[in-house]
């Protein structure tokens, strides 16, 4: 059985029980784990006898009953007598009158000592009876040199004495893992919600997610409940309806049904619920819905209508709006736009699942067809920026019928040609025709609309709508405009896509959203504007994690890793491409989710790591555009890295009949270094030919000194070609994987042309850009070209920090400033304990033992943005 989050706890309990002799209590709130971690160390016992036994509340005043369970069929005569006779008259076999106690503990350590090697496990100590608990504990704390272990699970301190293993509740990834484990079925928004309210504990993670299942756990809290005064049922029904730990308004709403805090004192007495300072929590996840959800509807509906009673709309308008909306049985439009300014300030602080629910719940009250269906609009968006793009369908889906007004059906397509970007099922004219139809009432939607249209019309590779767009956007924002005639000179139109570029550099202020950047951004990355392109994402991804954008957050990742990687950031690119896989695996968005195992397919692919890009190329959807073409180049590229040179001409030559991928067609320089090294002339020249026409109409610095490097590859003046290229890479600055491949080629051909000294100085230059960039197999050609020429190349430098997963090195790095877990977990949504376990993971892998050396570590940085 797998146990998500208790790796460490695992591996303490089992190091135990392997060891052989010991004891320890595993404690934890009820539903935390402790049966299954005592199920794992039964299995890691393997053939030693194992004394198993689970406390039981109906035998808890039976006086030595978990003794006569465990011990029943034991001997005793091998015991000194005065043991033997005490623990006889313990399990009511010998004489009346009270045993010993002291005696009966030590009958039990020897008995054990005798049987060893044995492991005895003891679940819910809180439930056995106090004289065999007294009993087994005496023995646990006098193990010395028996082969004996004994584990003790229980809820409660009452094993003084014996270290102790405290289960913490799991952390969000963990709970993650436990429910696509055990509730697959579950959607993004289902999930999202029942891992909130399980708050970490794995019963509660499964009792939500299988609400008609019910458990041992929940029915005991729903009888414990029941069994409270009248009062004290009222103030823990109240704190279930209010959710909010705010002491002062239950116990005000209390009032107003006739309890007092004086009947607080019931429900904690009877571990319901527990007071710190002004906040008041329950015990265990499981009690809010014994209390709230078994609750009659008449009093639930009491809970809220007394909570309505005591909160001031002025200054708590949300948790006012919730729970009159809670009271409301039928339309309340008054509610309804309480809940629409509920859930605009939701969107406001970053929430839009929270401002889903609102918008969702105002559509219910609202009394008019136009009304539900806008709101039903706007939960259908928020839910799409917060992830759950099934729950945004749904709601889409019944919206349509209710709508009649240009804006809110322009909203609707808008929305829906967004969630089908994946199977590209949208059309460009009904987008068109939208935009046309708002672009007076709303200038901002008009625009979102065309630049949706300019991207199905760019992956059809379809001119004449891009240029039915241009000549839409001239009254719109300038943003707009500028992207739309970005495409349109890349479709071969009269304006240069630099001047395009230029244009958009000069119209930025336009972009008000995260979406509006991230768009900007791919086209700058598509015509390799990797500055400009970068730059916009790194602002989208702060937005869109600030408004909690979870969608737009992953696109924005996905051009962050093409950019970082392209400027000679590996490691960042890698760590950009790991949080958009999870986010954009999380919401459902398949063909970013294809882009970003694109990026780390190339990244695999520059390493020489087949296995790895064999992985990534595993994990790109069946159904993403460009898939086939995108596969292609990377395995080409690797195939290139690695010498295979027919491999790649082969495996490039064949794309050169598809259509360009979405940054373009940066594969033709590998296609026409290997048909170059295979003797395929003519497909060089060709390849080379297609890319200058490319650079021509990208116009960037690194674009042309390619085009000069493909040139010195197939032309007549080798030497005036190459010198080119390399003046205008370091002139330029950027793409240094292009500038060292540059370097390289250059540098062999002037070994072959018996020029060794000339050819070091570039040699050189190459070896140290691949190795800092990681690329094992280039900087090793480069090195065996250097020793070719005479020169004994140095050996790549030794890099800890290579070795650390990408969120390793996000920790690490933060760590190194002096953060407290805390403070990191923060920034990178971990738990403190999953903070910490990184940098266990990460100190023997950087050769350190304390957190003060990180900060001497030359440890790779994330770039300015």
């Amino acid at each position: 059985m797998v146990l998500f989050g208790r790796d460490a706890e695992l591996a303490t309990l089992t190091r135990l029980v392997r060891a052989g002799v010991g004891a320890l209590v595993v404690r934890g709130e009820a539903g935390i784990g402790k049966t299954a971690l005592l199920d794992e160390a039964v299995r890691a016992a393997g053939d030693v006898r194992v004394l198993r036994h689970a406390g039981l509340e109906a035998e808890r005043d039976i006086p030595y009953a978990a003794l006569h369970v465990l011990l029943r069929d034991v001997e005793l005569d091998a015991l000194p007598p005065a043991q033997a006779s005490a623990l006889r008259t313990a399990l009511g076999q010998g004489e009346d009158g009270p045993p010993d106690r002291f005696l009966v503990g030590l009958a039990v350590l020897g008995l054990l000592g005798r049987a060893e090697p044995v492991v005895l496990v003891i679940d819910d100590l809180q439930w056995l009876d106090r004289p065999s608990a007294e009993s087994l504990l005496f023995a646990a704390r006098r193990l010395t040199d028996e082969c004996v272990v004994m584990v003790f699970a229980t809820r409660d301190d009452d094993a003084p004495g014996i270290p102790e293993l405290v289960l913490p509740r799991l952390d969000p990834a963990a709970a993650t893992e436990v429910l696509r484990a055990r509730a697959a079925g579950l959607s993004r928004h289902e999930h999202d919600r029942v891992r909130a309210e399980a708050a970490g504990n794995p019963l509660a993670l499964l009792e939500f997610a299988n609400p008609t299942s019910g458990s041992r756990a929940e029915w005991e809290f729903t009888r414990r409940v029941a069994a409270l005064p009248a009062p004290a049922q009222t103030i823990v029904r109240l704190a279930a309806a209010d959710g909010t730990g705010d002491l002062a308004t239950v116990l005000a709403a209390a009032a107003r049904r006739g309890a007092t805090a004086a009947d607080l004192t019931a429900a904690e007495h009877a571990g319901l619920l527990r007071t710190t300072g002004d906040r008041l929590e329950f015990t265990h996840p499981l009690i809010r819905p014994a209390a709230y959800t078994r609750a009659p509807l008449a009093l639930k509906h009491e809970a809220h209508q007394a909570l309505v009673d005591v909160l001031d709309p002025r200054t708590d308008p949300d948790r006012h709006a919730r729970h009159r909306a809670a009271v409301a049985v039928g339309p309340d439009d008054d509610v309804a736009r309480a809940l629409d300014e509920t859930a605009t300030r939701a969107l406001r602080r970053g929430a839009p699942e929270d401002a889903a629910t609102a918008y969702e719940r105002a559509a219910q009250l609202s009394s008019d067809r136009e009304g539900k269906g806008e709101r039903l609009v706007a939960a259908a968006g928020a839910a799409a920026n917060a992830g759950h793009r099934a729950r945004a369908a749904e709601l889409a889906t019944r919206a349509a019928p209710l709508l009649a007004e240009p804006v809110p059906l322009a909203r609707l397509a808008l929305l829906e040609a967004t969630l089908a970007e994946d199977d590209h099922a949208h059309d460009p004219r009904v987008l068109l025709a939208a935009a046309d139809s708002v672009a007076a009432a709303d200038p901002q939607l008009a625009g979102e609309l065309l630049l949706s249209v300019v991207r199905t019309a760019w992956e059809a590779r379809d001119a004449g709508t891009v240029e039915q767009a241009v000549a839409a956007a001239s009254d719109l924002p300038d943003h707009v405009l500028a992207i739309a005639r970005l495409v349109q000179g890349y479709f071969g139109a009269d304006i240069a896509p630099r001047r395009a570029i230029d244009a958009l550099r000069q119209t930025t202020g336009s972009l008000s959203t995260p979406r509006a950047l991230v768009t900007a951004a791919r086209w700058c990355l598509v015509l390799s504007d990797t500055t400009l392109a970068q730059s916009l994402a790194a602002t989208a991804e702060r937005t869109a994690h600030a408004g909690g954008q979870l969608d737009t957050l992953a696109g924005a990742l996905v051009v962050l890793g093409r950019a970082r990687w392209r400027q000679g950031h590996p490691a960042q690119a890698a760590a950009a491409v790991a949080e958009g896989l999870r986010l954009a695996g999380e919401s459902g968005q398949a063909s970013i989710v294809g882009d970003l195992a694109g990026v780390r397919a190339i990244l695999a692919a520059v390493r020489g790591d087949e296995a790895g890009v064999a992985d990534a190329i595993a994990a790109i959807p069946a159904g993403v555009h460009e898939r086939g073409p995108m596969i292609a180049a990377t395995r080409g590229l690797l195939d290139l890295g690695l010498g295979r040179f027919d491999a790649a001409a082969d495996r490039l030559a064949g794309l050169t009949a598809e259509r360009d991928l979405p940054d373009g067609p940066r594969w033709l320089p590998d296609l026409v270094e290997a048909a170059t090294r295979c003797g395929r002339d003519a497909e060089a020249r060709a390849a080379a030919d297609r890319f200058a026409r490319w650079a021509e109409i990208v116009d960037q610095s690194w674009a042309h000194a390619v085009a000069r490097r493909c040139a010195a590859l197939t032309g007549d003046e080798t030497a005036a070609r190459f010198a080119e290229a390399e003046a205008i890479h370091t002139a330029d600055g950027t793409m240094p994987f292009e500038r060292a491949r540059t370097a390289l080629l250059h540098g062999e051909w002037l070994r072959r042309d018996q020029h060794r000294a000339a050819a070091r100085t570039h040699l050189r230059t190459a070896v140290d850009l691949f190795e800092e960039l990681g690329a094992t197999p280039w900087a090793e050609r480069a090195r065996s070209e250097l020793r070719a020429t005479g020169e004994t190349p140095h050996t790549a430098p030794s890099d800890p920090a290579a070795a650390l997963t990408s969120q390793e090195l996000r920790v690490v790095r933060l760590a190194a400033r002096g953060l407290s877990n805390r403070d990191i977990g923060a920034q990178l949504f971990l738990s403190p304990r999953t903070v910490g376990y990184h940098l266990y993971k990460s100190f023997p892998k950087l050769g350190v033992t304390t957190r003060a050396q990180l900060a001497r570590l030359d440890l790779p940085s994330p770039e300015s943005d």
